[in-house]
Formats: C-alpha cells, sequence, structure tokens
C-alpha cells in the first residue's frame, strides 16, 4: 500500500484459476438440442454409488493405474479419474474398479480439492502400503481397450457437484423450507443417502 496526503493506492494480488468450462457450450452444435431435450433419458439409469475397495498387495507393487482430473486442469475443476487401468496391476486384478470411477480417497487420505499432480503425489506415496483401502464413486460410463478414458459432459451430471440444487433426501422434500429445516434432515441421514437433485453442467467443484 502507498499513501500520501491526498490519496491511497492499494495493489491487490489475487490468485486466480481456470473457470470450470461451459459443458453444453462446449458440446457439438449439432447435438446441442438433441442433447438437452433428452437428458431426463440420458440420466435415467445413471446411479451415484459410493463403494470402499481393499486390495493386498506387495509393497514394491505399483497400483498399476493412471488418474486425470483434479483443480486446475485442462478440462476445468473437476474430480480425480481413473483414465486407465493395467489389468495385470493389483487394482486390476481385482476387477472392482474401471475406468471413470471417481476416486475420493486413498488409504483415509482425501483426494477431493487436490490438483492432479498433488494427487499424484499422495497415490505414489500410498502405493508403499501392503493394503490399499480406496473409497471411489462408480463411474457413470467407462471404455475398453487401450485408449485412455476422457468422459463426456453428461458423465459429469451423474456426480454431486457445487451449484445442484436439492430436491429431497431419503424421501424427504426439501423445497419450501427454510435453511435451518433442511440443514436439520440433511444432519440426521445415516449411512446413505437418496438425493434426488436438479444438476447444473457448468459447475464441476
Amino acid at each position: 500500500m502507498i499513501a500520501s496526503r491526498s490519496k491511497v493506492e492499494i495493489l491487490i494480488s489475487r490468485k486466480t484459476r481456470s473457470q470450470t468450462p461451459d459443458l453444453i457450450r462446449l458440446a457439438p452444435n449439432d447435438n446441442v438440442a438433441k442433447l438437452v431435450q433428452n437428458i431426463k433419458s440420458i440420466m435415467a439409469d445413471r446411479v451415484c454409488r459410493e463403494r470402499v475397495i481393499t486390495v493386498h498387495k506387495d509393497a514394491n507393487e505399483t497400483l498399476g493405474m493412471s488418474v486425470a482430473g483434479g483443480v486446475g486442469a485442462q478440462r476445468g475443476n473437476t474430480p480425480i479419474y481413473i483414465s486407465n487401468i493395467y489389468h495385470k496391476g493389483c487394482l486390476g486384478r481385482t476387477g472392482h474398479i474401471q475406468k471413470g470411477d471417481v476416486l475420493l480417497s486413498i488409504n483415509s487420505t482425501n483426494l477431493v480439492g487436490l490438483t492432479h499432480a498433488e494427487a499424484v503425489t499422495v497415490l505414489k506415496a500410498s502405493a508403499e502400503s501392503k493394503v490399499i483401502s480406496l473409497k471411489i464413486i462408480e463411474g457413470s460410463e467407462t471404455t475398453d481397450g487401450m485408449k485412455n478414458f476422457v468422459p463426456s459432459w453428461t458423465f459429469w451430471l451423474s456426480l454431486p457437484k457445487c451449484g445442484d440444487q436439492l430436491l429431497s433426501v431419503n424421501g424427504n422434500s426439501l423445497q419450501n423450507l427454510t435453511h435451518y429445516e433442511a440443514v436439520q434432515i440433511l444432519k440426521d441421514v445415516r449411512n446413505s443417502a437418496t438425493l434426488v437433485v436438479i444438476s447444473w453442467p457448468g459447475s464441476l467443484h
């Protein structure tokens, strides 16, 4: 800050990050109308399921997977997800994970809100353990073959995001409630929850 008798000048330094892409705008122009028209049917069979997978491995054995995404990634601020799996690796041999699964944590270390580089560092450090516990959200899409998995814009609609509007939880309507009343209902949730939401494509934080 620079001050004088006549004026005050304030210099502000602000950290910026890439904006989450407008997924509808980035979709092919000739497909947008059709995608929007059929969005309910597209998402009808997509359920967001969380699972914990435990794997026993040799201490010097790698996890055998590649990941993509993270805060500040090329496609915006997205969760860390599995982009490829080495099927003979310790995770691939289990048959319990697939390309497109979203990684929430490994051995109780949270992976949400990390950059890609930070997540890779955590995964490599955890790989030294003989027991690996992965918490994942099952991906609504996947691919076969050797190529890396690249999610479509509708892939992200099956995941909870900032900006989603909650309509009900476990059959209890959240509409026309005060903020306090809605919070009390959410606090009473135990074990698992079934959410009905309006999903906004442009918010992937």
